[in-house]
């Protein structure tokens, strides 16, 4: 994290109420609670009614200091909320948490160009990273031409993306394995989503706060055996009903990462050069 770079960093978790979102928020001590007009008499039932799994961590989660922000609402309330024309009432009321990063991160002066979703640390390290967002018909251009010490493809929401081009010379970090390889379903049907709880979510929890990164967190068949790998990332092809494909391999001069592996556990672990 650089902090020249923004005067703010907002952190947000999508479900403080599960495992891996309160190991998150024991963090910090200020909350700030986002909840839609229509919902904020009875959130509770509403954040119990998505799953019965929250109710475990319910009570852990609103033992700090927790300030609602109310959106879509009808009027200007007192306090902090958005508005149907979104705007921003009494934001001096949110809370916040003063932090001071300790991650620090290697800088290279090597040329890399990328595209799609990818860690955002890459641009840490490589500060002169050129992105082209979702743009792959200007990014294949300078694909080609392998003017690049390093080409990262992101991930996309289309499975059916076939990349006809292999670079010879430079590295490839790519996030999207179905690009080049055969990963199984491609339907976007995601066959885990119905899958059981089966280990106490509790001890999930706990291991998350006290064992090292690889431990498994849940047995096979549970809803959070896709992170049971050494980087605590989401399989994805777990996720997609195939677990023939490892989670990080190597084909020539290819680094497949099937899944969210940050730059600095691809360091580690030998494949990519800063």
């Amino acid at each position: 994290m650089d902090s020249e770079r923004y005067d703010k960093y907002i952190l947000e978790i999508t479900f403080p109420h599960c495992p891996i979102g309160a190991a998150y928020i024991d963090l910090f001590d200020n909350i700030n609670e986002v909840v839609s007009y229509e919902l904020k008499d009875d959130w509770k039932n509403f954040v119990l009614g998505i799953s019965p799994f929250f109710s475990a961590f319910w009570d852990k989660f609103y033992e700090r200091n927790i300030q609602r922000i109310v959106t879509k609402a009808p009027s200007n309330l007192i306090s902090p909320s958005v508005d149907t024309f979104f705007n921003l009432h009494h934001p001096e009321e949110m809370v916040f948490d003063i932090i001071n990063p300790t991650m620090s991160f290697q800088k290279s002066d090597r040329k890399v160009i990328a595209v799609g979703a990818f860690p955002a640390e890459f641009q840490n390290v490589y500060p002169n990273l050129k992105c082209y967002g979702y743009d792959y018909f200007k990014f294949m251009d300078d694909y080609r031409e392998e003017h690049y010490d390093l080409a990262i493809v992101g991930s996309c929401l289309d499975q059916s993306l076939k990349l006809l081009y292999r670079p010879t010379k430079a590295s490839v970090i790519c996030y999207q394995p179905s690009c080049y390889l055969e990963t199984g379903n491609k339907s976007g049907e995601n066959p885990h989503i119905n899958a059981s709880m089966k280990t106490d979510s509790r001890s999930i929890y706990l291991k998350i706060k006290q064992e090292p990164v690889g431990t498994p967190l849940g047995e096979d068949g549970c809803l959070y055996e896709i992170y049971n790998n050494r980087f605590w990332v989401p399989d994805f092809d777990i996720l997609r009903g195939n677990r023939n494909h490892p989670i990080l391999c190597q084909e020539d001069n290819i680094t497949f990462c099937n899944g969210w592996i940050l730059s600095q556990y691809l360091i580690r672990e030998g494949y990519l050069e800063v």
